[in-house]
């Protein structure tokens, strides 16, 4: 640690007015910054992301039913999330639950006090609870940091600099806004920092030794890598403070240590947490029918860089460390070149006690190479934030010198704003790609978006599957029910008719029945070439018993105002009324124009389709969107959905 910065008798007595000054505009500073944090936590909705959800689920469940169990509280309208595991056939969320034990507390406060509930004041309870928890303790924690700073930097500069990078220029400020464990490590990890040097200034006291192992502990509750930054400032304390305040530093810790393996017990019935099952039963699961996330991830989780290309992009990449903040290139600057290291009124040893946690951090993480997703869909290297702050105080003597000349302040001055507008931008909230990621994402030169699915055939039709066999079978049908817009609930039954006559052709009917016999007709199909993937005019076979005309009926048979193939997108999982297990399905579209005579677009029609071969004719759902533009919000949809069948197949292979 540091030793005593304070002037001496013969030091020249600094300027009262200018610290004064700078002591009022780092104040302006800190509230300039957590009023932009406020305003930006006004501006993001609670359940944004599955990280999100998956704690205030734990709140609610704790609170409204006195269980760890989030069940019920996922089934809840736009509460579900992937962050969670199966244990003893009930489903938890995956983050410790000491800091949503905790909030759970203060909602209960606030509900007694009120009466406002998650249910019926979502949008008010968690604004006011992240203020609590995000907010306010980090203006403290930023107002001790300005002392701090002020006594250790004498520099108006660097002190200035150092507020604005700690208050809105880390990528830890979107994270001000979400429920999220990084923030709270952070701001743990600051108080223990400022008790620490408290303590090595020999400010007369216990409740420091005390505030230090609780802030520390608490922000390994949090950030369970922040364990070797404690593990090192114990050691270098170790020789330097008295043995008879070790008991009440000690004491500090034990508490948080505690109640993270009282809540966790409570929560798993044993000590460890269920974070640490990545990878095991708990979180590959299927659950009426539908597989976890993880069995499947998507997009960036899907873990498709090697080393190398991890090691870039989490430094200078589209999540880099210091391409999305760059003023941490002064840092380096401190731990690489020795005459940065010490300013004229500090020889200190965070430099290198903050050097040596970061490379442990950054090295746990780059060996976890089953978990290369740069901490999923967020702006940043998450797991990486708690450290910021203490990366701003090491640059300090950095910016001293810098700050001495013009070119100096800048290039220092230049990252400070590289760094703050990468802090703000987007302004919604962390879980979001990168602005760089979005960049490189445009440019082509990085692409994590999952391969479209490819049908197993080329489809022209909403309808997948034809039935085979010598005669009609009785079960081979399936009745789907739509809201007309016009005429209000519909029901259309698609049936096996069976085959027909025909020299050489494998032909089979299909007959169509709305509502219940008011409007019957039949198609003839050549299921040979219909399973060949032709085009419905090749399929739909002319003559006197369709019902109707060709061109009516392949109108049908496509589903769209002309004839389209169907492409693939993606596999879904539909929840229907026909079993109680969801079914895997191929969602697939097709799309066309309608032109006018004059051969101007009039109309754009879309038709989403779910295939899937475990009912008959292969359709679970679909929908048809009509749009005045291609890019235009649809002004027309209907969907069809499966209520009853015939029998079900077996499942798909």
């Amino acid at each position: 640690m540091a030793k005593d910065s304070r002037p001496s008798a013969s030091a020249p007595a600094p300027d009262t007015d200018l610290s004064a000054a700078v002591r009022w505009a780092g104040l302006f500073i800190i509230l300039l910054g957590m009023s932009m944090a406020t305003s930006r936590l006004l501006s993001t909705g609670p359940l944004s992301s599955a990280n999100d959800r998956s704690r205030w689920c734990t709140v609610w469940s704790l609170a409204e039913k006195g269980t760890y169990q989030i069940d019920e509280a996922r089934q809840k309208p736009g509460w579900d999330t992937i962050d969670l595991v199966k244990h003893n056939d009930h489903f938890y969320s995956t983050k410790p639950p000491l800091l949503p034990w905790i909030v759970t507390q203060m909602y209960k406060v606030l509900k007694l006090a009120t009466g406002w509930t998650l249910d019926t004041h979502l949008l008010t309870v968690t604004r006011i609870l992240l203020f609590l928890i995000n907010i306010l303790p980090m203006t403290v924690a930023l107002v001790l940091w300005r002392g701090m700073i002020a006594e250790k930097y004498r520099d108006p500069f660097a002190q200035l600099y150092a507020m604005t990078l700690l208050s809105c220029g880390t990528m830890l400020s979107p994270f001000l806004a979400v429920f999220n464990n990084h923030t709270v490590a952070a701001t743990s990890v600051m108080i223990g920092i400022w008790a620490v040097d408290r303590i090595h200034r020999e400010v007369n006291g216990k409740w420091e030794f005390l505030l230090a192992g609780a802030a520390f502990a608490f922000g390994v509750c949090n950030e369970l890598p922040s364990a070797a930054l404690v593990g090192l400032v114990f050691l270098l304390l170790w020789s330097q403070v008295p043995r008879s305040m070790w008991g009440m530093m000690i004491a500090g810790f034990l508490v948080p240590i505690g109640l993270f393996f009282w809540t966790n017990y409570a929560a798993t019935g044993g000590l460890r947490p269920f974070y640490s099952y990545y990878g095991t039963e708990k979180y590959n699961f299927i659950h009426e029918g539908v597989p976890s996330y993880w069995m499947d991830p998507k997009g960036i989780d899907t873990n498709r860089d090697g080393f190398w290309t991890y090691l870039l992009h989490c430094t200078v990449g589209h999540h880099g460390w210091f391409s999305l903040t760059p003023a941490f290139l002064w840092t380096m600057l401190v731990f690489c070149v020795p005459k940065f290291r010490d300013s004229e009124n500090e020889k200190s040893r965070w430099p290198f006690l903050i050097a040596a946690v970061s490379f442990i951090v950054f090295a746990f993480y780059l060996l976890k190479t089953e978990n290369y997703n740069y901490g999923g869909v967020s702006v940043a290297l998450r797991w990486m934030q708690w450290l910021a702050p203490a990366w701003v105080l090491v640059m300090i003597p950095a910016i001293e010198v810098l700050g001495r000349n013009r070119f100096g302040r800048i290039f220092t001055l230049l990252t400070l704003a590289l760094s703050v507008v990468s802090a703000w931008c987007p302004s919604d909230g962390p879980w979001r790609p990168s602005s760089l990621l979005t960049f490189m994402e445009r440019a082509g030169w990085v692409d994590y978006s999952d391969p479209r699915l490819a049908l197993p055939r080329p489809v022209h039709s909403w309808i997948y599957t034809i039935p085979d066999g010598m005669q009609a079978d009785p079960e081979y049908w399936i009745e789907l029910t739509t809201d007309s817009p016009t005429q209000g609930p519909e029901t259309l039954r698609v049936s096996d008719g069976g085959p027909a006559g025909s020299a050489g052709m494998p032909l089979r009917r299909i007959e169509f029945v709305w509502n219940n016999g008011t409007h019957r007709e039949t198609i003839l199909i050549n299921r040979g070439s219909f399973l060949a993937g032709k085009p419905m005019e090749e399929c739909v076979v002319e003559g006197a018993e369709t019902g109707r005309s060709r061109r009516d009926a392949i109108r049908l048979m496509t589903g769209l105002p002309s004839p389209s193939q169907y492409w693939g997108s993606a596999v879904r999982y539909l929840r229907t009324a026909v079993q109680r297990d969801a079914i895997r399905s191929l969602q697939a579209y097709g799309y066309v124009q309608e032109k006018s005579a004059s051969g101007a677009p009039l109309r754009h029609y879309t038709r989403n389709v779910w295939f899937s071969e475990q009912v008959p004719f292969g359709v679970l759902q679909m929908e048809i969107q009509i749009r005045a533009t291609s890019g235009s919000m649809p002004h027309a949809v209907q969907k069809f959905w499966v209520t009853r069948v015939g029998k079900m197949n077996p499942k798909d292979q």
